[in-house]
């Protein structure tokens, strides 16, 4: 993917693939992310990357929140069904893929962010109506669904 390419190549700080947090990984592999965001919580983070954890990662974690300097957050190939609110504090975000997750929803969690310019939502379950809706809500943000 070229924004992962993007990311690797410029050094920004980001949370790696799931097996690099294991000795004998498998997919879905559990890790804990609030410990690993903890200890990072003083780096001034503007990219957030979490990619491939599967079934490990079902939920983002609330630890995301405390990084207010985030302007992109990258969460693909996870099994998040579900945003929390708090993202809406993310008032600097402007970069939000949550390809390939079964996630349906999206209105709620991200009604507050209007400073959103590109959304990724390729292979999630949100309808093209909720992407219409979304549009319109953030009239600035492109909705990337392929």
């Amino acid at each position: 993917m070229e924004v992962l390419d993007r990311v690797y190549r410029s050094g920004t700080p980001f949370i790696a693939h799931a097996a690099e947090f294991h000795e004998q990984p498998g997919p879905g592999a559990p890790v804990n992310l609030e410990a690993i965001l903890a200890k990072a919580r003083h780096l001034p983070l503007t990219a957030l990357y979490m990619i491939n954890f599967e079934t490990g990662l079902s939920t983002v974690p609330l630890a995301v929140a405390a990084f207010p300097d985030l302007t992109e957050l990258g969460l693909f190939n996870n099994n998040l069904t579900a945003l929390p609110v708090a993202l809406g504090q993310l008032d600097k975000l402007r970069i939000l893929y949550l390809d390939g997750n079964p996630i349906a929803t999206l209105k709620p969690a991200i009604a507050g962010l209007r400073g959103l310019s590109e959304l990724g939502v390729a292979r999630t379950r949100i309808s093209a109506a909720e992407a219409a809706e979304i549009a319109n809500m953030l009239p600035q943000c492109k909705v990337l669904s392929q």
